[in-house]
């Protein structure tokens, strides 16, 4: 994970998270972490946090389903084996907040999202197109049937 991932889950379970280690020149310093959610320790602190969320049931069923990224397809990792794995259900907590609950995207991230909305819009102009040039062709066949198109 980045530091950048690192960062907005630490901030997401409601800790405070500063470059540079400079944890110490903050007000509340007591919950500051530098968490990297690649051990045990911040394994279970995102666990029991995220097991509190209104979400966590959506979650499980995304995260069971290896509906989340087509790399987790690929790898063939079943959700009920990387749920409970370190190194997957940080990723996978991470992946969900962002793509479901709108957690912030970095800006290549959110360069995606948008070329992906472009394209679902141009999908859906020549999915109207396709349609009318079906209607068409559905006109032009009655019109043969009637022996209509001859005259034209």
């Amino acid at each position: 994970m980045t530091e950048l991932d690192c960062k907005i889950l630490t901030e997401q379970i409601g800790e405070c998270w500063h470059s540079n280690e400079t944890w110490y020149d903050c007000d509340t310093a007591q919950h500051c972490k530098r968490r990297t959610f690649d051990n045990p320790d911040d394994f279970f602190v995102l666990w029991d946090w995220a097991k509190k969320q209104n979400w966590w049931k959506d979650f499980l069923h995304a995260a069971n389903e290896c509906a989340m990224t087509n790399d987790i397809k690929e790898q063939g990792i079943a959700g009920k084996y990387y749920i409970i794995n370190t190194k997957w259900f940080p990723e996978m907590i991470l992946i969900f907040g962002k793509k479901k609950l709108g957690w912030i995207m970095t800006d290549n991230e959110a360069r995606l999202l948008t070329q992906v909305a472009d394209m679902t819009e141009e999908m859906d102009a020549l999915r109207k197109k396709l349609a009318a040039a079906e209607e068409t062709i559905k006109k032009m066949a009655r019109c043969d049937n009637h022996g209509l198109r001859d005259g034209l």
